[in-house]
């Protein structure tokens, strides 16, 4: 089970739609002040 973190931060996403469906294109997110910016996972980047 995945753990749950709360953390207040600005989320964006870009989508594209083709015949497919809907893709993710882009996102990004930015920590708000004062948030611990540590990763606690050791996860490898999932990019294509």
């Amino acid at each position: 089970m995945a753990a749950r973190f709360r953390a207040p931060a600005e989320r964006r996403w870009v989508f594209s739609k083709d015949g497919d469906g809907w893709l993710c294109v882009h996102s990004h997110m930015s920590l708000n002040r004062g948030v611990p910016q540590a990763s606690h996972a050791n996860r490898p980047v999932k990019a294509w």
